[in-house]
């Protein structure tokens, strides 16, 4: 086959993938994981069930494709983009606001993070490493600003813990016909999490 078949050929398989996440996700948001079986995704994408398979090789093969999708194109980035910057107040700062916005811009990580129990042994390392990372990137600030005598000497794990929860908690209250509020929203976030560690 020709290089350009096989570049456009990529490019639509692409596409039909990123329809299918789409799709997936806001079935199992709207209907539930549970009760969001595979021929309710076919059905919804108007192709066979047999269709779908030649995508994903189940449910949760499906469920973490997106996961991990949705990480590559979001928090990864978003890390390393924080990991980046030297002093950790700002490091701390940029990464809590950053992070909370793009919560509070689509609601689809709730039902990932709130589901990623259902996912293979293997998989679940594999993202849970991911978030850790994240974990660690605000822990590793938090206790910097400890050494630096910035911030209160509370445990470094919990006031990690607690700071990605406040972000993470958003996604069940916060109101997505709102868009314009997510980043007072984040900076709402940001000051109370500050005012709580700083001495």
């Amino acid at each position: 086959m020709p290089r350009r078949k096989l570049a456009n050929k990529q490019k639509e398989n692409d596409r039909m993938v990123d329809i299918i996440y789409d799709k997936a996700l806001t079935l199992f948001l709207k209907e539930g994981y549970d009760n969001t079986p595979m021929s309710r995704i076919a059905a919804v994408l108007g192709i066979s069930k047999a269709g779908l398979y030649y995508y994903c090789s189940s449910k949760e093969n499906l469920l973490y494709r997106i996961h991990k999708s949705q990480l590559d194109r979001q928090l990864i980035p978003l890390m390393e983009e924080a990991e980046k910057i030297a002093d950790p107040k700002e490091r701390l700062r940029f990464f809590l606001r950053k992070y909370a916005i793009e919560l509070a811009t689509y609601p689809g990580p709730r039902v990932l993070m709130h589901e990623v129990h259902r996912l293979d042994k293997r998989h679940y390392r594999e993202i849970n490493a991911i978030y850790k990372r994240a974990f660690e990137l605000v822990r590793g600030a938090v206790k910097e600003l400890q050494k630096k005598g910035e911030a209160r000497k509370l445990k470094d794990s919990f006031v990690a813990f607690m700071a990605i929860g406040m972000s993470c908690w958003t996604t069940y209250w916060f109101d997505y016909t709102r868009p314009s509020m997510a980043g007072k929203l984040a900076d709402t976030l940001v000051e109370v999490f500050f005012r709580g560690i700083e001495k």
